[in-house]
């Protein structure tokens, strides 16, 4: 139930942007954005990642950052996990604005963040097996090896803890 390093969760929604960011930036300045939202917007501008797709993205960054800024208002801490309890659920689906009975709101919230969460994890995956193309020429396969390898060589500037590298890593490794 981690909001940050779980499947189809924060990082992962990064990692995406950041793939795309290290396999073309060197040859598109305006990708070289250390802003999640402008480093998207400049990748469905020139057409790298489909318009549905970056809306999908856009979308659940925007739901799990406002999930997790409620979860740390109301656990008072600088936690990533959902916490367990029914209650406390139910206070974070009314701060996020569903509106009905206690159940109601919890089950809109998790449906929501499920959601959410297996988009990401979708396009997660897909992007350690798209065709990434060359000036319109030649088609180079973004395998999983390929991402593993960018992954460790950018990896100690990601500013990511031990735990999200290790986390993002193992799903790398597990689709390889």
């Amino acid at each position: 139930d981690d909001i940050k390093v779980g499947e189809g969760g924060i990082r992962e929604c990064e990692f995406i942007v950041q793939c795309v960011q290290l396999l073309r930036a060197g040859r598109e300045p305006s990708l070289q954005s250390s802003h999640w939202f402008s480093a998207l917007m400049h990748i469905e501008q020139l057409g790298l990642l489909a318009p549905a797709r970056c809306e999908e993205l856009r979308q659940a960054y925007r739901f799990f950052r406002q999930l997790e800024n409620a979860v740390q208002m109301r656990e008072d801490s600088q936690t990533h996990v959902l916490p367990s309890d029914p209650i406390h659920q139910t206070h974070i689906a009314y701060a996020l604005g569903y509106e009905g009975t206690a159940e109601t709101v919890r089950e809109q919230l998790h449906t929501q963040w499920q959601q959410h969460r297996h988009t990401v994890a979708r396009h997660f995956h897909s992007v350690l097996q798209v065709d990434i193309t060359e000036d319109n020429n030649a088609t180079t396969l973004l395998a999983p090896e390929t991402v593993l390898a960018g992954f460790d060589a950018i990896s100690a500037t990601l500013n990511y803890t031990e735990e999200e590298v290790a986390a993002l890593r193992s799903r790398i490794v597990r689709l390889s």
